[in-house]
This record gives structure tokens, C-alpha cells and sequence, in this order.
């Protein structure tokens, strides 16, 4: 049996699903934000199926995790040019 694409979409779907009493009981805006960090995972499907994991929750995280990070790293450049131009003004 291969690894497939639409077994982990299922994964990835069950896993959210599984989580729904937690998001509940979140406020809407972290509603919001919990819905965005799962799709964030989407970008990832290839990567996750390649691993061939067989807990999803591992590739699901690390790609959370991986867009997070991505996420981290603009701002800091952004703030850095920022800084910069501040710097440039005095």
C-alpha cells in the first residue's frame, strides 16, 4: 500500500475534528486563529505523506510549527528594516 495525499487529508480532517471540543471553548478570535494554524498544514500535505508517519499529529505540528516560524522570521526582517530606517532619521 503507497502513501497517498487523501489519507492524510483524512488524517488531517479526523485530527481537526478530534479537536473541536478544545476549539469550543476557545473565544472567537482564537477560533479564528486555531481554524488559520490548521490550514496552514495544507501547504505541507506532500511533505507530511513523504514522512509516512503513523501518528498524524507529528507532521500536522511540525508544519505549524514550520509556518510559525516562517511567520517569526518576516516580522523580524520587517522590523529590522524598521529599525533601520528610525535609526537612519536621528
Amino acid at each position: 500500500m503507497g502513501r497517498t495525499v487523501a489519507a492524510f487529508s483524512l488524517a488531517l480532517a479526523d485530527y481537526y475534528k478530534d479537536l473541536k471540543p478544545f476549539r469550543r471553548q476557545l473565544d472567537p478570535p482564537e477560533q479564528k486563529a486555531f481554524d488559520q494554524m490548521f490550514e496552514s498544514v495544507r501547504p505541507h500535505t506532500y511533505a507530511a505523506v513523504y514522512m509516512g508517519s503513523p501518528d498524524p499529529s507529528t507532521p500536522i505540528i511540525l508544519s505549524m510549527m514550520l509556518e510559525m516560524h516562517k511567520r517569526i522570521d518576516n516580522l523580524e526582517e520587517r522590523l529590522a528594516i524598521l529599525q533601520k530606517r528610525l535609526e537612519d532619521l536621528k
